[in-house]
């Protein structure tokens, strides 16, 4: 429940920690895809407790599982908020 910058600094830092190998690896759970594609190096999508797509996050967040995993046409949707700055309940 952290805001924006913060999530940005704890990642950041945890992505630091894995980088200068003080640890080993980091395993975070995303709801927010823009974080989960800046901060992670492979994903796996879960849906309903089952996979439905592993690889880089490239491979998961453009591949056709998110879609259906979300109930939205994710790119689209996100691609929208960004150019127009619409919530997407409006």
């Amino acid at each position: 429940h952290l805001d924006l910058a913060f999530q940005i600094e704890l990642l950041d830092l945890v992505a630091s920690q894995v980088a200068s190998g003080a640890i080993l690896g980091a395993i975070g759970v995303f709801h927010d895809l823009v974080l989960a594609a800046r901060f992670s190096d492979r994903q796996i999508l879960l849906d309903k407790g089952e996979i439905r797509a592993e690889g880089s996050p490239a491979e998961v967040l453009a591949g056709p599982e998110i879609g259906r995993a979300y109930g939205i046409d994710v790119r689209g949707a996100v691609g929208n908020l960004l150019q127009t700055g619409r919530n997407l309940l409006s």
